[in-house]
């Protein structure tokens, strides 16, 4: 389990709270801009296609892999400044395999956790924004993504 202090904050930042953060702002997304998922889940789903890459895996065991990377990047400024869009998302299976993926994650590969969290603050932001950002992002670069 990881934790660090001094740029995260007085207050010791623990990956799986980090990653309870994440999930929350996933479930936020999912309630009200679930197509901010949607398109997220498409990409992951069409790139699971090709063997040579880690979304191959599929499930959560994939996810894992796309989220220790994903989850360290910080999204442009573009990506945090779109407009907010509507709908739910209700795939329950997509939700648990995320789920299972940021613990995983945070079990395996603290410091993405930790990094996210960081992009959070240095942007002056929500979590919300961030991962939409990056959930985005994926989508919109799916053919080009660098995992």
């Amino acid at each position: 389990m990881g934790s660090a202090q001094g740029g995260l904050g007085t207050q010791q930042v623990n990956a799986h709270n980090i990653a309870d953060e994440v999930f929350k702002a996933f479930n936020e997304l999912a309630a009200h801009s679930g197509n901010v998922i949607e398109r997220f889940e498409q990409a992951f789903n069409e790139r699971a296609k090709v063997p040579e890459l880690c979304e191959a895996e599929g499930g959560s065991n994939g996810l894992t892999s796309v989220l220790a990377g994903l989850l360290r990047r910080s999204p442009p400024e573009s990506y945090l400044n779109l407009g907010w869009s509507d709908g739910t998302y209700k795939n329950e299976s997509f939700k648990r395999d995320f789920r299972v993926a940021l613990d995983s994650v945070a079990d395996r590969y603290p410091e993405t956790l930790l990094l996210i969290y960081r992009h959070k603050q240095q942007k002056n932001c929500t979590l919300k924004q961030v991962l939409r950002g990056l959930l985005l992002r994926y989508a919109d670069h799916k053919a080009a993504y660098p995992f």
